[in-house]
């Protein structure tokens, strides 16, 4: 992950090639984006792949492989060319088989690499995606223990947020990640985060491995990850210094020069001692050495030592404790008065730098890591309660589109009307809740939280699609329960007119009532709508295969 995160964040087009014990895995990038993988491993065939999703027959393959050369000796060219795969239905299951493929590489804690820049034949290029949201979604697939191994030397350990090669704002996360991105504070460890947050927990833990990838979170105690050997990547610079100032939620719209991009990856063995930060380049042409047992590299950490820690905090007096507690108690009274600026005290004419400032100002007055030994539990709360507020103006207006339309909601009167960006977050999270209940088929149930993420966001025409399909099969009536079913799924394509589910859904109740006809004409427009809708094109393949 260091060295896909090395190349994609400085732009590089090259080959990047890891030597794994058990085989070869070949990442092509282009200006920063992965457009091939390729492995030399039986089980990642993608021969057998296309056989095995049963996309291509075997005497189609021999076809397309008599006729290799005419087609770069690239066999997914070839089997477009000949018009054997259709690009439009086969390219989500092709680019699925190599983000599997990326994932080994990306994972892997044994082997060896190399770094050529040279591109690819076009022939031979299939863009998996944007760079940060092919890297989130290799995050995504591993499992929550595993990245508990990972992490398993910092879990107790304090973080603070960092300024990364990417900024905050690239990554697509889930609305279900961003609420949980929130509770990264600075003030907790990661351990503690998990015992406050247990219903975020796989997101917390999939975002601070990540962010701390990315550079986007360092870690107090100077332990960093144990890079795998071989050749192992240098670190991006030098570690942190610590800061005073609370972390800031994204990053600052006017980013610091970075240095000029003349090295990208390259052997730490050659390095006794620490050099200055790195930028990318090539790394090496020389043929991949032997796999080697992976070994922590602790010495790349800077010690504790290094880092002075501030001072503790003075006692207050009885007089100015009070005052303290006035001041905060009459802050947070007039919270839901106040417009995001005048709740950060600018005017509507400021801009990023001045949002920006203005934020740093008052997370010195109210971040949690201001109180002091003696706070009271009620000056916590008070704190913590405004931290957030500010926390929620800053994001908004920090941004200039987002700044912009909130002016807008401004001027027009409408900004008591504006939902709020915890309660689409949260609508969100129930709505998911609801989802995993009618897929563990406890509809009685799902029907309750699916109303209930309704309330939270009633515009979502997703919402009321699976709250249709939940109806449907929570009634003993199920004349009752399809009418009831319909007007949901009805107003969820009156929402949403290209709302896949709705679609998928209302096939499936067709189906089970006896009509072919109306469910694969739902089932085809679902899959019209989202091209890689495996479900939806599965019934229209059943449906189409016993006429």
């Amino acid at each position: 992950m260091r060295l896909y995160y090395l190349a994609a964040s400085s732009d590089q087009t090259g080959r990047l090639v890891f030597q794994l014990p058990d085989r070869k895995i070949d990442v092509q990038f282009r200006k920063g984006n992965p457009e091939h993988v390729s492995s030399t491993h039986a089980e990642d065939s993608l021969r057998e792949f296309l056989r095995a999703q049963k996309l291509v027959t075997a005497e189609q393959l021999t076809h397309a492989e008599a006729v290799l050369q005419s087609f770069g000796n690239d066999l997914v060219g070839a089997l477009f060319g000949l018009g054997i795969l259709n690009p439009t239905t086969a390219f989500a299951r092709l680019a699925e088989q190599a983000m599997g493929v990326l994932a080994k590489a990306l994972l892997a804690e044994h082997g060896s690499f190399t770094f050529q820049g040279s591109s690819l034949a076009l022939a031979k290029v299939m863009p998996l995606g944007n760079r940060w949201g092919v890297l989130t979604d290799v995050v995504r697939r591993i499992s929550a223990p595993e990245i508990k191994r990972r992490m398993n030397g910092v879990m107790a350990a304090p973080f603070f947020k960092s300024e990364g090669r990417v900024a905050l704002k690239d990554l697509p996360l889930t609305p279900q990640e961003t609420r949980a991105s929130t509770h990264l504070d600075g003030a907790r460890t990661l351990e503690q985060l998990l015992k406050d947050y247990p219903q975020d927990g796989d997101n917390l833990l999939r975002l601070v491995f990540l962010f701390r990838e990315l550079e986007l979170l360092a870690f107090r105690d100077g332990r960093e990850r144990p890079e795998p050997s071989g050749q192992a990547p240098e670190p991006m610079r030098a570690p942190p210094k610590p800061i005073r100032a609370p972390p800031e939620p994204v990053r600052p719209a006017v980013e610091p020069a970075r240095p000029p991009v003349t090295e990208v990856l390259r052997s730490a063995k050659s390095e006794p001692a620490r050099p200055p930060p790195p930028t990318l380049s090539s790394v090496t042409k020389a043929t991949p050495t032997p796999a080697r047992a992976a070994a922590p590299v602790h010495e790349r950490a800077a010690p504790v030592t290094q880092q002075k820690s501030p001072e503790p905090p003075r006692a207050q007096t009885p007089a100015s404790a009070q005052a303290e507690m006035d001041e905060l108690r009459a802050k947070a009274s007039h919270l839901q008065d106040e417009n995001y600026f005048q709740l950060l005290g600018v005017s509507e004419k400021a801009d990023a730098g001045a949002i920006k400032l203005a934020y740093i100002r008052l997370a010195k007055l109210y971040h949690p890591d201001t109180l002091s030994l003696n706070s009271s539990p009620e000056v916590e709360k008070l704190k913590a309660e405004i931290f957030t507020a500010v926390g929620e103006a800053y994001r908004v207006l920090a941004d200039d589109n987002s700044r912009a339309n909130y002016l807008e909601i401004l001027k027009s009167g409408g900004s008591e009307e504006l939902l709020p960006l915890a309660q689409v977050l949260l609508a969100e999270e129930t709505f998911q809740r609801g989802c995993n209940l009618v897929k563990a088929k406890r509809f009685g149930e799902a029907v309750k939280i699916l109303d209930e993420a309704i309330r939270g966001n009633p515009d979502e025409g997703e919402f009321y699609a699976w709250r249709g399909y939940a109806k449907f099969f929570s009634m003993e009536d199920k004349r009752e329960g399809q009418t009831q079913a319909q007007k949901d799924l009805q107003l969820a394509l009156q929402k949403n007119k290209l709302c896949a589910p709705a679609h998928y859904f209302l096939g499936h109740i067709a189906k089970l009532g006896g009509d072919k006809k109306v469910a694969l004409k739902h089932f085809r427009q679902a899959v019209e709508i989202k091209p890689d809708f495996i479900d939806a094109k599965r019934e229209v393949r059943l449906l189409t295969s016993k006429k």
